[in-house]
Order: C-alpha cells, then sequence, then structure tokens
C-alpha cells in the first residue's frame, strides 16, 4: 500500500521551542505569509521521517540565517526552503527555534 505524506498543521502553524525573544518576554514575530511546507519526493520515497529543529534569525521582516541546525539533511534542507517564504510582520531583529515534524502515514481505508 502507498504511504501518503502528512506534515501537521503544526508545522505549518510552528512548534516553536524555548528562545531568547521568550527568556527576554518580547513576543516572537508573527508570519504574516508563508508556503505550506512540502515533503521531500526523495525522502518519502527512502521512507525517511523525523524531527528538524533550525534556530532561525530574522532581519525584522524575513530569516536570514539558521543555526543549531539538527535533523535529516533531506529534511533539513526542505525545511529551511520554507522558512525562506515566511514573511514578518514588521519586529525587531531576534532569534528563535522552530520545530518540523515530518511523518509518513497510511491512508485512511
Amino acid at each position: 500500500m502507498r504511504r501518503l505524506l502528512a506534515i501537521g498543521a503544526a508545522v505549518f502553524l510552528l512548534s516553536l521551542l524555548s528562545v531568547a525573544a521568550q527568556e527576554k518576554k518580547e513576543p516572537l514575530p508573527r508570519v504574516l505569509s508563508a508556503s505550506i511546507p512540502s515533503y521531500p519526493p526523495v525522502a518519502q520515497a527512502a521512507d525517511i521521517q523525523g524531527v528538524v529543529t533550525l534556530r532561525v534569525s530574522t532581519d525584522g521582516r524575513h530569516a536570514v540565517r539558521f543555526d543549531s541546525e539538527k535533523g535529516h539533511p533531506l529534511l533539513l534542507r526542505a525545511a529551511k526552503e520554507n522558512i525562506t517564504t515566511w514573511e514578518f510582520e514588521p519586529h525587531r531583529p531576534t532569534s528563535f527555534g522552530v520545530k518540523f515534524d515530518y511523518k509518513l502515514s497510511l491512508p485512511p481505508p
């Protein structure tokens, strides 16, 4: 049976980790627009799943740098590509953690 890909809504809406901005009680930047995350076809064919974590730094409107990267390289690349599509509400430059959870699931019967 073929597997269908599923990236939880939490990925699109973001699962934010503890961040320096939160430690200072500053609000996290609000995402105004973003592309829906894609599941890399090669990762899907190879049955690769997992969690990707990134530390994202912004310039006040867009992501400009990624640090502390963890996860499978194929999934990591897809997560980074997605984050580059995010446009934030204007804010003071900051950095924060993001978690993408890539899972494959069986189609419903």
